[in-house]
Formats: structure tokens, C-alpha cells, sequence
């Protein structure tokens, strides 16, 4: 899982240049913008401020660009971070939810990896609409009056300064709701491995508890054997010894008897 993840982190990097290498392209597009206007410097001053504006949406395009390398920057250094936060828990938490939360920020990155891709080509669509929109009114635009033509090119520096604006907040809101949804499952996961370890202890404590009870009944119960023993040890020993003085007595009125008898026939005689 981890060489996964960090595959995926590759993956996060390649795409960064792929970004960068679009910023390239803009930037090559902007050149030979340059070199237009440089070329047409002799033509009129309205197909000059065309291609002023086509500069300026370039130039305001590649703002944008630039805002989301960084916020993948960003993004790519809050994923590294969170991968160093789980080799950390690598010595505390369980596997399954060492699992758990590997596979989480997985889904997280994929999701992030999406959602990076919807907006440059969103962003791809933006430029083309907008060289599409320039090339359709480059007509009407030229033959408008030099004043309506600046309120015209006004007019749409604004909206794609409002639009960019609207994107970056968009990819704020994102990124903030990314951002929080990974501390709640980084805080769920840490209290859920507080539970188990707190339920772990309880047990642990049950059980010492139940081995403790079992160790003292069963020095109870060795106890009350030796003193039954050792009661019917003495028990019979006293019977014993008793016996042995019935048998002595015997003893010593058989031999009385025996002792009588002979003197009886030694008096008969």
C-alpha cells in the first residue's frame, strides 16, 4: 500500500510537469503573439489592440495556470505529509486500520488527481472559447469607434477576471473541504484507536483480575487439602496408636490365660 501511494504521489508529480510544460506552450504562444504585433506595428491600431487583448487573456490564463501549480504544490505537500503522519502510525495503529486509512487517502488522492484534471481541461475550454470569441468579433470589433472598442476590451478583462476569481474560489473550497475532510478522518480514526486501546486495557485488566481470583481459590482449595490431609494424617496415627495398645492388652491377657492354664494343670497334677 504504501508503494502504492507513493506511485501515486509520482503520478501527482508527472502531472505537475505535464502542467508545467502547458505553461511552456503559453508561453510559446505568447512569443509568437509578439512577434505578430512586432510584424503588424505597421498596420492598423485596432488589429493592435486585438492582439493586446489575445496578450492580456493569454497572460491573465497563465495567472491562472500558475495559481493551480501551486495549489497542487500545496496539495502534493499536504499528501506527503500525511504519508509521513502514517509511517509515524506505523508503530502504533492496528493493520486493518492502518489499512483503512492508507486506502482513504488513496481514494483522496485519486479524487484530488480528477478533480486537478476537470480543471485544466476546463481551463483548456476556457482558452479556446476565448480565442473562438476574439476570432468570431475581431470583425466587429474593428469596425466599432476606437472609444467603444476600449469599453469592449474593458468589458472583457473584466469578466475574465471575474471568472478566474470565481475558479480560484472554487479550487479553495475544494481544497478547504479535502482539507477537512482528511483532519475528520485522521481525528475519527485517532479516537477510534483510543476506544480500542482503552477497551484493550479493560480487558487486559478483566483478565488479570479472573487469573488473580483463580490463582488465590486455587491456593484455597491446595491449603484446605494439605489441612484435610494432614487432619487425616493425625487421625490415623491416633488410630493407630490406639491399636497398638488393644493389641498389647490382647496380648498380655492371652498370656495371663495361657499363664493360668498352666498352673492349673501343674495343680491337677
Amino acid at each position: 500500500m504504501l508503494l502504492l501511494l507513493l506511485l501515486l504521489l509520482l503520478l501527482l508529480l508527472l502531472l505537475l510537469l505535464l502542467l508545467l510544460l502547458l505553461l511552456l506552450l503559453l508561453l510559446l504562444l505568447l512569443l509568437l503573439l509578439l512577434l505578430l504585433v512586432q510584424q503588424q506595428q505597421k498596420q492598423q491600431q485596432q488589429q493592435q489592440q486585438l492582439l493586446l487583448l489575445l496578450l492580456l487573456l493569454l497572460l491573465l490564463l497563465l495567472l491562472l495556470l500558475l495559481l493551480l501549480l501551486l495549489l497542487l504544490l500545496l496539495l502534493q505537500l499536504l499528501l506527503l505529509l500525511l504519508l509521513l503522519l502514517l509511517l509515524l502510525l506505523l508503530l502504533l495503529l492496528p493493520l486493518q486500520l492502518l489499512l483503512l486509512l492508507l486506502l482513504l487517502l488513496l481514494l483522496l488522492q485519486l479524487l484530488l488527481l480528477l478533480l486537478l484534471l476537470l480543471l485544466l481541461l476546463l481551463l483548456l475550454l476556457l482558452l479556446l472559447l476565448l480565442l473562438l470569441l476574439l476570432l468570431l468579433l475581431q470583425q466587429l470589433i474593428l469596425l466599432l469607434p476606437l472609444e467603444q472598442q476600449l469599453l469592449l476590451l474593458l468589458v472583457i478583462i473584466i469578466i475574465i477576471i471575474i471568472i478566474i476569481i470565481i475558479i480560484i474560489i472554487i479550487i479553495i473550497i475544494i481544497i478547504i473541504i479535502i482539507i477537512i475532510i482528511i483532519i475528520v478522518i485522521i481525528i475519527i480514526i485517532i479516537i477510534i484507536i483510543i476506544i480500542i486501546i482503552i477497551i484493550i486495557i479493560i480487558i487486559i485488566i478483566i483478565i488479570i483480575i479472573i487469573i488473580i481470583i483463580i490463582i488465590i481459590i486455587v491456593i484455597i482449595i491446595i491449603i484446605i487439602i494439605i489441612i484435610i490431609v494432614i487432619i487425616m494424617i493425625i487421625i490415623i496415627v491416633i488410630l493407630l496408636h490406639h491399636l497398638l495398645l488393644l493389641i498389647i492388652i490382647i496380648v498380655i491377657l492371652l498370656l495371663l490365660l495361657l499363664l493360668l492354664l498352666l498352673l492349673s494343670s501343674s495343680s491337677s497334677s
